[in-house]
Formats: structure tokens, C-alpha cells, sequence
């Protein structure tokens, strides 16, 4: 088996931007023009794109290894992940997890604390935009790059993940299963692509965005539970009221920094935090 090397192209990183914006532009068009009776393939899309793919597969699961699945569920949430277009596993995996280590540090790609100009906004918004050289290369950028290069190493390459089959068959062939949708959909009906995939993958681009952004900066209705994480560590994390309303659950944004390794992030008994979509799905479908 060969050892996978963490080398991401800028030209992916910018097929990705436009697909997004293609999505984008298909949602208006599609809410514009269509019938809103189509939203409930959103309901469906959503659920397993950004729930079941991003929020419970890439990051519950095959992030922070929070709980023992089925092998079917596993191929499930790898194929739902590639879907999100957000890039495979092996390169959105390690990114978050070196955010958990360096959190709100100058190493942080994901922390709002350190934007000082339109680029660093970006790389906010979207940490991908990183490994976009000819944009990203000034000092502090290397520096970052270096650091995280460092902790890829320490952490034998993620060898762990390249060795698990539907992670491995999605990243291998990760622009044969996103193209597949984006070409048979509007082949049987434009608008299976619009409501299904489109509009699910603008809500969860749009909500990791809000949740990176402001679950690290205090706002109203924003609290911690803890001082520092079970690591010892501490950061600016925070647990929103509105965010989490907004977020479905992911709103316990410091509970998580707490205990990366928790499926359930509720873990208090404040009557307002609750991770009810998530766990429900994890525990009723998902976990072994």
C-alpha cells in the first residue's frame, strides 16, 4: 500500500470554489423558478450531506474517532463526505484535527483572531485556500504551512485513515464519485441537482463558515462550560445559543474543543443545550 502524501492542488482548490459557486448561482435560479415543493430533497440532501457526510462522518467519526459504526454506514458517510465538495477525507481530516491542536494560535488557519487583511478572511472562510501557493506565500503563510508539515509527520502521515477502504476508494477516486451527480442528475431532472445537492452543500459551506468564525469569538447568548480542555489546553471556544439553533447542534462548539472524542455534545444539564439531530442519527443508524 502506498504511504499517502499530503500535496494539495491549487487547481483543485479552485475547481472546488467554482463548483461552489456554481451552487450558488443554481439555488437562486432554482428558488426563483421552481417549485418549492422540491425543498423536502433539500430536507433529505441535507441530512445526509451535512449530517450523516460532514458533521457526523468526516468529523464525529473519521475526525476524532467517536464512536464504532457498521461497514455499511461507513461507505455511506465517506460518499455523503465527497459530496459536501469540500475535498476528500485525507485532506479536510488532518487540517481539523491540526486546528484542534493549535486552536486561536498564529498556526490556527480556522481562528478568527488573527485577520489582518481580505486573504486572512479567506482562509477563514474557507482554510482550504491555504494550499493555494501563488496567494498564500507570504512568511506567516510558510510558517503555517511548515508547522503543519511538522505535525503531519508526527502524526505518522494519518496512516490510520489511508488504511481504511471507503476512505481510501473515496480519495482515490474522489473526482470520478463528484462529477458523477453533477453529471447524471440534470440529465434525468435539473432540478434533483438544485435541491438535493446544490442547496445542501451551500447550507453546509455556509454553516462551517459560521461556526468556525463565530464559535470562537464571544456574542450574545455566547458561554463556556470549561476552563481548559481535557488536554489542558485553552482556547477562545465558545457555546452559542443562536448558533447552535442555527448550526442544528453544532452550536456546543467549546463542549466539543473540551472533548473532541464526545459524539454527543451536549455535556451539561443546561435545559438549552442539546445535540438532538446528530445523536439521534448516530445512535438510531450509525453507531454500531
Amino acid at each position: 500500500m502506498k504511504l499517502f502524501r499530503y500535496n494539495s492542488s491549487g487547481t483543485q482548490i479552485i475547481l472546488l470554489g467554482i463548483i461552489h459557486l456554481f451552487f450558488h448561482v443554481s439555488m437562486i435560479y432554482g428558488l426563483m423558478h421552481y417549485s418549492l415543493h422540491w425543498l423536502w430533497l433539500t430536507v433529505i440532501g441535507t441530512i445526509l450531506i451535512r449530517h450523516v457526510g460532514t458533521q457526523i462522518g468526516g468529523h464525529r467519526y473519521y475526525a476524532h474517532n467517536s464512536f464504532e459504526t457498521k461497514p455499511w454506514t461507513e461507505w455511506l458517510m465517506s460518499i455523503s463526505f465527497v459530496c459536501s465538495y469540500g475535498g476528500s477525507h485525507l485532506r479536510w481530516i488532518p487540517g481539523h484535527c491540526f486546528h484542534h491542536k493549535y486552536t486561536d494560535t498564529e498556526y490556527d488557519n480556522h481562528s478568527p483572531h488573527h485577520i489582518k487583511n481580505i486573504k486572512d478572511f479567506i482562509r477563514v472562510c474557507w482554510p482550504p485556500m491555504i494550499f493555494f501557493r501563488k496567494l498564500f506565500n507570504s512568511e506567516t503563510d510558510k510558517k503555517r504551512m511548515n508547522k503543519f508539515s511538522e505535525y503531519f509527520r508526527e502524526e505518522n502521515y494519518f496512516k490510520h485513515l489511508y488504511k481504511n477502504k471507503a476512505v481510501r476508494f473515496s480519495h482515490n477516486y474522489y473526482w470520478l464519485i463528484a462529477f458523477f451527480p453533477l453529471v447524471i442528475l440534470p440529465i434525468i431532472d435539473i432540478r434533483l441537482l438544485i435541491y438535493f445537492i446544490a442547496i445542501p452543500c451551500v447550507i453546509n459551506g455556509w454553516s462551517l463558515f459560521i461556526l468556525n468564525f463565530f464559535g470562537h469569538v464571544f456574542t450574545f447568548g455566547s458561554y463556556r462550560n470549561y476552563e481548559v480542555d481535557v488536554y489542558g489546553n485553552k482556547d477562545h471556544s465558545t457555546n452559542s445559543l443562536w448558533l447552535n439553533l442555527v448550526t442544528g447542534g453544532e452550536g456546543m462548539h467549546h463542549n466539543h474543543h473540551y472533548d473532541p472524542r464526545a459524539y454527543n455534545f451536549k455535556m451539561s444539564d443546561k435545559w438549552h443545550e442539546t445535540d438532538f439531530l446528530n445523536t439521534f442519527l448516530i445512535e438510531k443508524f450509525l453507531m454500531k
